[in-house]
């Protein structure tokens, strides 16, 4: 494709997002599809403090993203590693303003093809700001749940009964979808002291196992995607047509009348006027 056929498909793609301004999230997604690389790009979101940045440590192997107590990723962060572009979002739900919910928001919508909801699992069952995140990708498109995975993290926390309620809490909120159950610490406390056990125990390799077997899938998912989303512009594109066509009808008929009230406006004036006319012997 050259540089004028790629500034025409974005051109493009930008009035179609002015005509459609309800569907701006799948367009930008489209357009990220249309110019995406060979890597597969894994945004990984969720609430602050609930190990997001901690998990992207451990899977990368090194400390490339912020870990702290407080509030830190502010903005939307990546790195690759392992032929993976791995995508760091601000935590869900601390800021007042809702800009670090709208960024993390963007960059699940349009930038990644992988992504990972992390709850911290001392926390429970999934919370309101988690569920409306959940319920808005779902609007957005309801075959999100084929790319999207819940990471239970910090499992070292809890007593195994304690964990089995709450992945059984959580599997009745979310059905359907795929949970899996990790502690980074423990992993990067294996590897750090050679002890395979709590590489093991971490639960890390099973998340890294089904990372992988979506990674191999990603030509297939970016190509079922867009043309989704594709099919989707197509039926909102049919449906704005139709509705201007009805406006235009509308008005035609409007403008008809309007006509036609004219006229009759002009034949009744002009009947007065004749008649006037004759009563002063003009005619």
């Amino acid at each position: 494709m050259t540089l004028n056929q790629d500034q025409s498909v974005t051109e493009r793609l930008g009035e179609l997002e002015a005509m459609l301004p309800s569907s701006a999230a799948n367009i930008r997604r489209l357009s990220v599809l249309l110019d995406s690389g060979e890597k597969p790009k894994v945004a990984v979101f969720g609430k602050y403090n609930h190990g997001k940045s901690t998990l992207l440590n451990a899977m990368i192997g090194q400390e490339v993203f912020k870990v702290a107590d407080k509030r830190e990723t502010i903005s939307v962060s990546q790195f690759d590693h392992d032929d993976v572009t791995w995508i760091d979002t601000p935590g869900l739900d601390a800021d007042v303003k809702g800009e670090d919910d709208r960024r993390a928001m963007t960059a699940a919508l349009e930038r990644a093809d992988i992504l990972c909801l992390v709850h911290n699992v001392k926390a429970g069952e999934l919370d309101r700001s988690e569920m409306k995140l959940y319920r808005q990708l779902m609007r957005q498109d309801s075959n999100y749940r084929s790319k999207l995975v819940l990471v239970l993290t910090q499992i070292d926390q809890v007593t195994s009964d304690d964990l089995i309620k709450v992945v059984n809490t959580i599997n009745a909120q979310l059905p359907d979808l795929k949970i899996v159950e990790v502690s980074a610490m423990r992993y990067i406390r294996g590897n750090r002291e050679n002890k395979d056990g709590f590489i093991k125990a971490s639960g890390m390799l099973e998340f890294q196992s089904y990372l992988n077997s979506l990674k191999l899938e990603i030509s297939r998912l970016r190509k079922t995607e867009g043309k989704r989303l594709v099919q989707k512009a197509r039926v909102e594109l049919s449906e704005l047509v139709k509705d201007r066509k009805q406006e235009l009808a509308s008005k035609t008929d409007d403008l008809e009348k309007h006509v036609q009230e004219f006229w009759s406006d002009v034949e009744g004036a002009r009947k007065k006027i004749l008649e006037r006319a004759k009563k002063l012997d003009l005619v």
